[in-house]
């Protein structure tokens, strides 16, 4: 097995940052007393649609995973 350390990886900065931008966003938005109000109301969209589509990525990922490892099992 390789170490963390021998992992050679390259990122370009310049893709990088306009993620990071909407990340910091999102943050200062997730501290903000309108996201608190708009969640004690349930009117918040913004961040549980986000939530709610990567669970759903996440969940089927696992799922095919689980899937292919029981098919392996029973060959």
């Amino acid at each position: 097995m390789t170490k963390g350390n021998d992992l050679n990886i390259d990122i370009d900065l310049d893709e990088l940052r306009p993620i990071k931008k909407q990340y910091k966003k999102l943050r200062k938005y997730m501290k903000s007393n309108l996201y608190q109000i708009k969640e004690m109301d349930g009117t918040e969209k913004v961040v549980s649609n986000l939530l709610k589509e990567y669970q759903d990525e996440f969940v089927k990922e696992q799922k095919d995973k689980f899937v292919s490892e029981n098919t392996k099992e029973l060959d």
